[in-house]
C-alpha cells in the first residue's frame, strides 16, 4: 500500500484505488447502484501491475533487485491481513453457516491460503461470478488476490531473467522488456477475447486471460522509467485525463454482467485506468488529478486493501442469513467495512509492513504459523467427521438430516435422470423408467431440462394411478428443441447441450407420448426465436407419430431460501418469510403463450400446476400443513412434487392432459 509520506508518492493513484474499492463495494451492496462496479477489480489489476513493475525496474536499474526481498515485501503487504480475514471468516462461518456450507467455505479458504482461490471458484462453483448463488460465498472476492499473487510469482522472474540475459553495460535492456511485455499483453488479451465466449468462467477467473490487465500497468511503468514519456505526454495530459475519466465512469455505470466479461469490453476500464495513471503524473495540477488526489480519496485509497478484504464476507454473511440488504443495512455494512478496515490497518497492516525481520523469520511469523493454524481449522471442518471428530453435536446433525429430506431436489433421487451431459448408458438405464406395472413398456418419455426433472415425482404418482410407464431424460440448462442454439441455450452449456440432444432425439422420437418441460422464461429471455423453435420441434415430433404434452413453467417464488428453517436451528435470529407471492408476470405470460401454442396444434395438450399452487393470484412455496413444496425459487422439491401430485389425485384424479391412456395401452 502506498502511504502519503512515501518517496515518489502519487496521490492520484490512491485516488484511483478509492474509486476502485468504492465501486466494488457499492456494486456488491446493490448491483443496481453501479451496474459496472465490478470493474473496480480491473482498476486494481492495472494499478498493481504498474506499481510492482515500477519498483522492480527501479531496483534492476540500480543493480539492487533481490527476489528474496521482493517476496519479503509481498508477504508483509499481503499475508497478515489476508490471513486475519480468512481466519475470522472461517470462525464466523462455523458459527452461523450450515455444516456443508461451512465445509465449502473451509475448502475455499484452503485454496486461498495456497494463493489459488481463483482456481477453486473456477473448478468448484457452478454459474460463475455473476450467478445468484455466488453472493453467499464469503471468500469469493479472494479470486482477485489469487490472480495477483500468481502474477507476482511469475512476473519478477521474467523481468529479472530478461534483464540478466540481455543487459549490456550498466543500463537496462528496456526495449527488450517493452517487447516482452507487449507480446505478453497481446497474447493474454487475445486469449481473453476468444475464451470469454467459449469458456467464460475460465476467462474470468484465471491468470492467463487476466494477466494482460496487470501487464498494461507494467508496460506503462517500463515506458515511464526515465521520465521521458511523461515529458512527451505533458502537452496531451489534460486530454488523456479527460478521456480516462470518461472511460472509467462509463465502465462503472454502464458495463453490466450482460456483457461477455472480461472479453474485449474490459479494455475500456483497463486502458482508461492506464491513461489516468500516466497522465495524472504528467499533469498533477489538472482538475481530474486534483480530484483523485483529494485527502478523502487518498485516505480511502490507503484503506482500500483492508476495505476490499473485509467488505465481502460481511455482505455475504448478511445475505446468507437475512437476504438482500435494504438501505439501512447497506449503510451499516458500509460503516462496518471501514471501521474494520481502519482498525486492522492501524493495528496489523501498518506494524506488519514496518517489520525489519529477515526473510525466513518474517515468513515464519507472518505467514507459516498463522497460515498453518488456519489450514488446520479448515482440515478439521472439512474432514473432522470422517476422522471421528465431528465439528457439530450429533443432535443438531440429526435435526438437519430430517429437515433436509423435505427440500431435497428431484435430481438428488437416482431415478430422476437429469444429467449435464447424456451418455448412451443413460438412454438404457432401467432406473429412469417409472410408473405402473413393471411389465408394461415405457411408451411415454419426459424430456427437457431441470424444469422437466422436477415434475418427475409428480408424474410418477399419476402414472402409477393411470397404469402407464414413462422414461425420464433431462439435460441441465438445455432447451428440449431441435435447434437449442437459436432457442436460447447458455453459451456455457452449448457444447454439452448440442451433443446430448444429438444422442437423445432418436430415442425420444420413438415414444408414443413426449412430455416436454423446460425453463421457458429463461430461453425466451435469451432468444426471441424460442417459441418458433418450440413450435417446429412439436411439429417434428407430431409428424413422427408422437403426441406432445407441454409442461408449464411453475410459478416462481422470489428470494426463496429453502434452507432458512435449517439456519434457524443454529441462528434463531433468522426470520423466514414463506407468505404467498403474486404470480410473476413473465411466468403468467409464457404459460399463456404456451397454452395458445398447444391449442393451435392438433393433438397437443398442456399441463399447468399453477391452479394448484396459487390462490387468488398468489402462489405459495409451502403446502397448507407447512411442508415445503419448493427446492429453490423455480423448482419443486422431490417431496413437494410428489405431495402435490397426491393432492391433485385426491381432488380430481389424474389431470386430463396427463392421462394418456387414450393414446397408449395402460394397465389400469
Amino acid at each position: 500500500m502506498t502511504f502519503p509520506h512515501a518517496r515518489n508518492y502519487l496521490h492520484h493513484i490512491d485516488g484511483l484505488r478509492a474509486v476502485a474499492v468504492m465501486s466494488v463495494i457499492l456494486y456488491h451492496l446493490n448491483t443496481q447502484w453501479l451496474p459496472g462496479g465490478f470493474v473496480g477489480v480491473d482498476i486494481f489489476f492495472v494499478i498493481s501491475g504498474y506499481l510492482i513493475t515500477r519498483n522492480i525496474v527501479d531496483e534492476l536499474a540500480a543493480g539492487r533487485f533481490s527476489i528474496k526481498e521482493f517476496y519479503r515485501r509481498r508477504i508483509k503487504r499481503i499475508a497478515p491481513l489476508a490471513l486475519l480475514v480468512v481466519a475470522c471468516t472461517l470462525a464466523a462461518g462455523y458459527a452461523v453457516m450450515l455444516p456443508q456450507d461451512a465445509a465449502m467455505l473451509a475448502k475455499s479458504a484452503m485454496w486461498a491460503l495456497a494463493s489459488m482461490a481463483n482456481v477453486y471458484f473456477w473448478k468448484e462453483v457452478d454459474g460463475g461470478y455473476f450467478a445468484p448463488n455466488s453472493e453467499e460465498f464469503p471468500l469469493l472476492h479472494l479470486w482477485s488476490l489469487g490472480v495477483e499473487e500468481q502474477f507476482y510469482f511469475v512476473w519478477p522472474l521474467m523481468l529479472a531473467g530478461t534483464a540478466a540475459l540481455l543487459r549490456r553495460g550498466a543500463g537496462l535492456p528496456r526495449r527488450a522488456l517493452v517487447w516482452m511485455t507487449v507480446l505478453g499483453c497481446l497474447a493474454s488479451a487475445a486469449a481473453s477475447i476468444v475464451l470469454t465466449s467459449i469458456y467464460p468462467t475460465f476467462s474470468f477467473y484465471l491468470l492467463p486471460t487476466r494477466a494482460f490487465e496487470l501487464m498494461v500497468g507494467a508496460l506503462l511503468a517500463i515506458l515511464s522509467l526515465d521520465g521521458a514519456l511523461a515529458a512527451r505526454a505533458r502537452p496531451y495530459a489534460g486530454l488523456a485525463l479527460g478521456a480516462g475519466a470518461l472511460g472509467l465512469l462509463s465502465s462503472i455505470c454502464f458495463i453490466d454482467h450482460s456483457f461477455p466479461f472480461p472479453g474485449a469490453i474490459v479494455l475500456v476500464p483497463v486502458l482508461s485506468t492506464a491513461l489516468l495513471i500516466g497522465a495524472g503524473g504528467a499533469a498533477p495540477q489538472s482538475p481530474v488529478a486534483r480530484a483523485l488526489g483529494m485527502k478523502l480519496m487518498a485516505r480511502i485509497g490507503v484503506l482500500s486493501y483492508a476495505a476490499y478484504l473485509w467488505h465481502w464476507p460481511l455482505i455475504a454473511f448478511f445475505r446468507y442469513l437475512f437476504g438482500a440488504p435494504g438501505i439501512a443495512a447497506c449503510l451499516g455494512l458500509l460503516a462496518a467495512t471501514f471501521a474494520l478496515a481502519l482498525l486492522s490497518h492501524r493495528l496489523l497492516e501498518t506494524p506488519a509492513r514496518m517489520s525489519t525481520a529477515p526473510f525466513w523469520k518474517l515468513t515464519l511469523r507472518q505467514f507459516v504459523i498463522p497460515g498453518g493454524l488456519t489450514a488446520a481449522a479448515c482440515v478439521f471442518l472439512v474432514y473432522g467427521e470422517r476422522a471421528g471428530v465431528p465439528a457439530y453435536p450429533a443432535g443438531y446433525l440429526a435435526q438437519l438430516a430430517e429437515q433436509r429430506k423435505d427440500v431435497a431436489p428431484a435430481y438428488s433421487q437416482d431415478w430422476v435422470c437429469q444429467r449435464q451431459r447424456l451418455t448412451p448408458k443413460d438412454l438404457r438405464d432401467p432406473r429412469c423408467v417409472l410408473g405402473g406395472a413393471r411389465a408394461a413398456k415405457a411408451e411415454v418419455v419426459v424430456f427437457g431440462d431441470s424444469n422437466a426433472a422436477h415434475y418427475v415425482p409428480m408424474l410418477e404418482v399419476f402414472a402409477q394411478r393411470a397404469g402407464y410407464r414413462f422414461r425420464n431424460l433431462e439435460i441441465g440448462a438445455c432447451p428440449p428443441m431441435l435447434d437449442p442454439v437459436s432457442a436460447g441455450v447458455d453459451p456455457v452449456r452449448r457444447t454439452d447441450c448440442v451433443n446430448s440432444l444429438a444422442l437423445a432425439w432418436p430415442a425420444v422420437q420413438g415414444h408414443s407420448v413426449v412430455m416436454l418441460g423446460a425453463s421457458w422464461t429463461t430461453y425466451q429471455l435469451r432468444s426471441p426465436a424460442m417459441l418458433a423453435q418450440l413450435r417446429a420441434t412439436i411439429q417434428s415430433l407430431s409428424a413422427g407419430g408422437s403426441r406432445v404434452v407441454l409442461l408449464a413453467k411453475i410459478p416462481t417464488v422470489r428470494d426463496y431460501d429453502r434452507l432458512c428453517s435449517l439456519k434457524q436451528l443454529r441462528m434463531p435470529l433468522v426470520e423466514c418469510d414463506y407468505s404467498p407471492q403474486p404470480m410473476a408476470d413473465d411466468v403468467a405470460a409464457i404459460n399463456t403463450e404456451l397454452a395458445a401454442l398447444a391449442a393451435s396444434l392438433p393433438g397437443v395438450t398442456m399441463f399447468d400446476p399453477s391452479a394448484y399452487l396459487c390462490s387468488g393470484g398468489h402462489c405459495a412455496s409451502r403446502a397448507p400443513d407447512g411442508t415445503p413444496r419448493y427446492y429453490d425459487s423455480s423448482h419443486l422439491s422431490a417431496r413437494g412434487a410428489a405431495d402435490l401430485g397426491r393432492d391433485i389425485l385426491a381432488r380430481e384424479g389424474v389431470p386430463a392432459a396427463l392421462n394418456v391412456c387414450d393414446r397408449i395401452a395402460c394397465s389400469q
